[in-house]
């Protein structure tokens, strides 16, 4: 079965988060020349799972959900 395609991370910071993720979970992120924004990739092309981006956010940050 192919891999889903694609999900995005806004960050603040985003060189800290692709820093964070690959080194909890190990993903591979490549930083597209000419703009900011990070491609992450989470694993083998013939596993399952999910790839996407880290984007710098913008704007202000979303408030936090209460439960």
């Amino acid at each position: 079965m192919p891999r889903v395609i694609h999900f995005e991370i806004h960050a603040s910071e985003p060189e800290a988060v692709a820093t964070f993720y690959s080194e909890l979970f190990g993903w591979k992120i490549s930083k597209f020349e000419g703009m900011e924004y990070w491609l992450i990739d989470t694993g083998e092309k013939s596993t399952p799972g999910i790839d996407g981006g880290i984007v710098k956010r913008m704007g202000r940050r979303p408030k936090a959900a209460r439960p």
